[in-house]
């Protein structure tokens, strides 16, 4: 008998006491902003914008990232994007996609807009189908980067092993996908980092191993208790507890690299998780259809944000 996750055991519990997952994802929002071009953070975005139009991605990320926090727009992609004037003010004007959180992103990933679904549970497993392959690579490449760091043996054999089950949590939301309407692509291979120091890698696990894997984690085992389908509670349920596991490898992987980090860097891997955190408050309270919450078996958004509360205080505290 496989032996389960302490986590999942945590996890369980705080189901059990607040009866998220992760919401669907909110509606695209739309948004006009009006900016100084002065300012540090936008003025070389500013200028490439004004030269071509094509390339104003970046200044409405800078945009949105003033406004929500740091690193807020590595989660949401921007399906339009122009520079305009606003009785004579220039302000941006753009339409933002938020992404699903349910796992680990390695850099360069990016959520596509070629998945299409005649229901919006299949346009939910969908999401989260790219996201457990875009995991896959991320494991991989964290296997890569922690043998040339010296990691123990242990550590590498363990995302190895994580990888593998990604894997096979793409096959299985993919098929819930394609049983609720959905039609699926293979996502884009990541463009991968080289020769990534120490604490870039730790400040990476601590935002997506630390808090998503383990956000991710807690959503499954919502699910595996709440859906009303029941081949969603099943699936559910394994990666749930293998998404436990993963999140039990990214504690020991932060627990590693604080061994061989300065003071100051320690610190910055604990204000990397309190960032991811807040990413994960501000969209607590989204509103779930009954359609989701029936099939899909989020739960709504009063219970969303208590179990938030309970988590963060036993598991992120």
């Amino acid at each position: 008998m496989t032996r389960l996750p302490k986590l999942y055991a945590i996890l369980s519990g705080l189901v059990a006491a607040s009866s998220i997952a992760c919401g669907p994802c909110p509606d695209p929002e739309e948004k006009t902003v009006v900016v100084d071009p002065t300012a540090m953070a936008l003025e070389e975005s500013f200028g490439r914008c004004q030269i071509d139009e094509l390339d104003c991605t970046d200044l409405c990320a800078a945009v949105y990232e003033l406004m929500n926090g740091k690193d807020s727009a590595e989660y949401v992609s921007f399906s339009a994007c122009e520079l305009i004037d606003l009785d004579g003010r220039p302000a941006v004007h753009y339409t933002v996609n938020y992404e699903c959180v349910g796992g680990r992103l390695p850099p360069g990933a990016a959520m596509s807009d070629n998945k299409c679904a005649t229901t919006e549970t299949g346009a939910w497993f969908a999401n989260l189908a790219e996201l457990e392959e875009a995991s896959v690579y991320a494991f991989v490449m964290l296997a890569k980067e922690l043998r040339r760091l010296g990691a123990p043996d242990a550590l590498v054999a363990r995302c190895l092993a994580a990888a593998a089950d990604e894997a096979n949590h793409t096959r299985l939301v993919s098929a819930l996908a394609e049983r609720f309407g959905a039609k699926l692509k293979p996502i884009q291979k990541p463009t991968l980092p080289e020769n990534r120091g120490l604490h870039e890698v730790a400040l990476e696990n601590a935002r997506e191993g630390c808090v998503r894997e383990t956000y991710g984690a807690l959503v499954g085992v919502w699910q595996s208790k709440h859906s009303k389908d029941p081949v969603v509670r099943e699936v559910m349920s394994r990666i749930a507890i293998d998404e436990s596991r993963h999140a039990e490898l990214s504690a020991d992987i932060d627990s590693w690299a604080r061994t061989l980090l300065s003071p100051s860097e320690q610190r910055s891997l604990d204000v990397e998780r309190q960032e991811a955190l807040k990413s994960l408050v501000a969209g607590s309270a989204d509103t779930v259809s009954q359609e989701l919450v029936d099939l899909a078996g989020l739960p709504d958004a009063q219970s969303n944000v208590r179990l938030l509360k309970h988590a963060r205080t036993q598991i992120w505290n």
